[in-house]
């Protein structure tokens, strides 16, 4: 599962658990990350959004689907916010 950013007027995809201000689902991802967007996907779907620190991330849980995203330069990238490092121990792939 890798999560996506995109900007805010492209795509809307409302689908995805409840966020708070500010801090978005970070304290809902303690722990085993991978378990719980698992969890999320079981209940949400193979796309779904969740939110860091005030950032729309799509969570795309579909192999298909992750081979297509992957190929389009308009979803390259990962998340560059301090508050996404701090959850995710480091940074990863950057």
């Amino acid at each position: 599962m890798k999560e996506l950013v995109l900007p805010q007027e492209e795509i809307f995809y409302d689908t995805g658990p409840m966020a708070l201000p500010v801090i978005g689902n970070m304290l809902e991802l303690g722990g085993f990350i991978h378990v719980k967007l698992a969890k999320w996907a079981d209940k949400y779907g193979d796309v779904f959004q969740i939110w860091f620190a005030g950032n729309r991330c799509y969570v795309v849980n579909d192999l298909k689907l992750m081979k297509e995203v992957f190929n389009d330069p308009a979803f390259a990238g990962r998340i560059q916010e301090e508050s996404f490092t701090l959850i995710s121990d480091g940074p990863h792939g950057t």
